[in-house]
């Protein structure tokens, strides 16, 4: 769901009937306690919603235990106690995320779950250290170029490569709403060491498909990978050719793709 230009009628509708609760999913063998803090919330992680083929995917080729994980753009931190639980009381899970509506929510996501592993981070990750406009709802994307809301808050943004201490990532999710190619260049150190990725692309969100798609490949260096695409929402993940060309033919096709990389 994107709400896009601030609330409408529609969305302004479904917060005044929201009831915040607290529930319990068996995600990938594992459970789950969930705060659906509001609509967007309780339409992702909700009751209704229990076919997960990339956390699937990321619980049996993604993550190990004692993995150290990059959660990016982490929303309410359900991947993040998910990822939490697979790396153990050994790895680590770095959650990021800009908006403190959604920091609120992995807090108390962290605290119903009891994982000790899991540590927020209030910023954005892009390209340079500094200050940026977002849309303030819960799946807020970054202003900019043509983008606008009515709905605006200025957050905190900084390089991946100067958090965390200088850890070696084994694990990087990103899901930033259109922003990847900027915050995979705040990444180029973290993705020397190869890192096994999943990357929701965006594709839709971008100006320029072609040139942003044919950055992002460059960039991770994707031709040294095993690689799997998902060309639509909750869909098949299929093993693909590690070929720039034909992945960008196949990506551009889709409105949102997720790249799977190991």
């Amino acid at each position: 769901m994107k709400l896009g230009f601030g609330l409408g009628l529609k969305q302004k509708w479904d917060f005044f009937w929201f009831k915040p609760r607290v529930i319990e999913k068996l995600v990938c063998g594992i459970k789950l306690k969930v705060k659906l803090a509001d609509p967007f919330g309780g339409g992702w992680y909700g009751e209704q919603h229990n076919h997960w083929p990339e956390l699937e995917w990321i619980a049996e080729h993604g993550i190990a235990h004692g993995d150290c994980v990059i959660d990016c753009g982490a929303n309410h931190g359900f991947t993040s106690i998910f990822f939490a639980k697979l790396t153990g009381s050994n790895g680590n899970v770095f959650a990021v995320e800009p908006l403190e509506r959604n920091q609120k929510v992995i807090r108390e996501n962290i605290e119903l779950n009891q994982v000790t592993n899991c540590k927020p981070f209030a910023v954005a990750a892009g390209s340079s250290n500094t200050s940026i406009n977002m849309e303030d709802v819960s799946n807020g994307s970054v202003l900019g170029g043509n983008k606008k809301s009515r709905r605006t808050i200025k957050v905190s943004q900084r390089r991946l490569d100067d958090m965390f201490d200088d850890k070696k990532i084994d694990f990087l999710k990103m899901d930033v709403e259109g922003f990847e190619l900027e915050a995979l260049k705040g990444a180029t150190k973290t993705l020397l060491t190869k890192p096994r990725l999943a990357l929701e692309l965006h594709v839709m969100f971008y100006d320029e498909p072609t040139q942003t798609l044919e950055a992002i490949l460059k960039l991770i260096d994707v031709e040294r990978y095993k690689v799997f695409l998902q060309r639509e929402v909750d869909g098949a993940i299929v093993s693909e050719p590690s070929d720039s060309a034909y992945l960008l033919r196949e990506i551009l096709r889709c409105e949102v793709a997720h790249l799977f990389c190991i």
